[in-house]
């Protein structure tokens, strides 16, 4: 079954995939804007060249993803940023294995999958 339309979160997943994916994203012709306890999203809000990453065409993007190398995900893009207090406080919780418990269900809680 095809679908030709997307909802949700498309700018949100576009970004997280920009940040993340290099052989995707677009030439930025202006300087990206790292700085401390500014979100990675500012980054994108300059000007950009789509030359490489033609809009409306899957195929482009097919081709690229099968082509890729571990080497062209960025798996932790905020490593080298000085983040705040409240963002690293209780690490070594967030990587527990233990159960998330939601009403009736119950899920194992695996971070050793993602890390």
């Amino acid at each position: 079954m095809a679908t030709n339309n997307v909802g949700g979160a498309c700018t949100l997943l576009q970004v997280w995939a920009w940040e993340r994916i290099s052989n995707i994203r677009p030439l930025v012709t202006s300087s990206l804007v790292h700085e401390d306890y500014i979100p990675c999203g500012i980054a994108w809000c300059g000007s950009y060249s789509h030359i490489r990453a033609p809009q409306h065409c899957t195929e482009h993007y097919k081709d690229q993803f099968s082509q890729m190398h571990d080497n062209q995900f960025v798996w932790r893009p905020y490593v080298m940023r000085n983040l705040p207090a409240i963002c690293v406080e209780g690490r070594p919780i967030l990587t527990s294995r233990t159960y998330l418990i939601c009403w009736n269900m119950v899920e194992p809680h695996m971070p050793q999958r993602v890390l």
